[in-house]
């Protein structure tokens, strides 16, 4: 039986996946998990598709065996008020035909997911939602997304045909809100060429500057602890002018502190340099999914703080986590000053990357799930019961 045709709608990922050197912010962590498993899928056989946001490339292009269409700006066209309907939505569907998936896998907590479910429905394809933030199963607002959005959603949600979430507490909040089961599935993430951590290297933090990921904060710790380095690498979307005074305030706090440098964005393919040789990461945002930087300090034996703490089946998480910016700072200078200390939590971190986060594992689990999802016929276990011994 052939594998089945997966098409991830991701409006960011194109510079992440084709590798643009020139692109240097706005994708974040979802954008680099969604490359992996493309990575992961292809290298075991899958046909993949991507239909991605428009960067400047040609409307249809093939990057590492992979088709990329691109969905047009809007534009002019359609009707002032509408726009949000005709071209938008309906500019998703005509990809999607054009495509023809078995499998329509997307993380757009907005009104994307509504066509894809819309198009799934009418030609028989499936339709996989994987949860990005721990906020987008909670009633009430979604940062980030206009109400409008948020119920075109939860509309979708409901009619999704498998949810995938990164934690625990997705999986509850999921199930406590909406009455769906979630499977859990640990993000993951290679780098053959990462070196390892240093004691006495800078204090990193890393993702894309906006007010949730509160990077002020980071700034605070600089302050705080002047005998250390310290190192921002993150970039910003240009055409959201709000996003962009912020992210330049940061900039300018940061040419005031002489043990702090501000690097801005930088492609992903150069992102791994600044955390080789690096001491610990600081996660700062007020909420997360599972935060990139985590796997791409562990599997470097490097501590990680942070005040958010995503635990596998087992309650389990490998970061240090803060209560509020005094603990963190406390920590953080724990971990700075004591290299016993520090290398016990490197351990931590690095045994929690290898018992959930290599990719083979990960992709054993997304080719066991794909199969069971497009299964013909009657299956004898569902795939809720087949993947986590539970059902709906």
């Amino acid at each position: 039986m052939s594998k089945p045709h997966v098409v991830f709608l991701s409006p960011g990922l194109y510079p992440v996946f084709a590798q643009v050197a020139e692109f240097k912010g706005g994708a974040g962590g979802a954008e680099v998990q969604q490359a992996e498993i493309i990575r992961m899928l292809t290298g075991i056989g899958y046909p993949v598709g991507i239909i991605t946001a428009d960067f400047g490339q040609q409307p249809r292009e093939k990057h590492f065996g992979v088709i990329v269409d691109k969905f047009p700006r809007g534009g002019n066209r359609g009707i002032k008020g509408f726009r949000f309907i005709y071209p938008r939505l309906t500019d998703i569907v005509s990809l999607l035909h054009g495509q023809k998936p078995d499998v329509i896998y997307t993380r757009c907590a907005g009104a994307a997911l509504a066509p894809c479910v819309y198009y799934a429905k009418r030609h028989g394809a499936k339709v996989v939602y994987h949860c990005a933030n721990d906020l987008e199963f909670e009633r009430g607002p979604i940062p980030g997304v206009s109400r409008r959005d948020t119920a075109l959603f939860r509309w979708a949600l409901k009619r999704t045909d498998l949810v995938i979430v990164q934690n625990a507490h997705q999986r509850e909040s999921l199930a406590r809100n909406w009455g769906r089961e979630g499977i859990v599935i640990p993000n993951s993430y290679e780098d053959p060429t990462a070196k390892r951590a240093d004691f006495d290297g800078p204090v990193l933090l890393v993702g894309t500057i906006k007010r949730i990921k509160r990077p002020e904060l980071f700034v605070e710790l600089a302050k705080a602890i002047p005998e250390r380095r310290f190192k921002i690498i993150g970039g910003w979307l240009d055409r959201n002018p709000e996003t962009r005074a912020f992210a330049h305030g940061i900039r300018d706090a940061c040419a005031q502190l002489s043990n702090i440098e501000f690097v801005g964005g930088v492609p992903f393919a150069e992102v791994g340099k600044h955390f080789d040789g690096a001491s610990v990461v600081v996660n700062t945002s007020e909420t997360e999914g599972f935060p990139n930087t985590f796997l791409q300090a562990w599997l470097r034996g490097m501590p990680t703080l942070s005040f958010v703490a995503p635990k596998d089946e087992r309650g389990v998480t490998g970061t240090q986590v803060a209560t509020d910016l005094p603990d963190m700072e406390r920590r953080l200078r724990a971990l700075l000053h004591d290299r016993d200390a520090w290398a016990r939590q490197s351990s931590i971190g690095e045994a929690q990357y290898h018992r959930n986060h290599t990719s083979a594992a990960t992709a054993a689990k997304y080719d066991h799930l794909l199969s069971e999802l497009t299964k013909p016929g009657e299956r004898r276990r569902s795939v809720w019961s087949s993947l986590s011994g539970r059902h709906p």
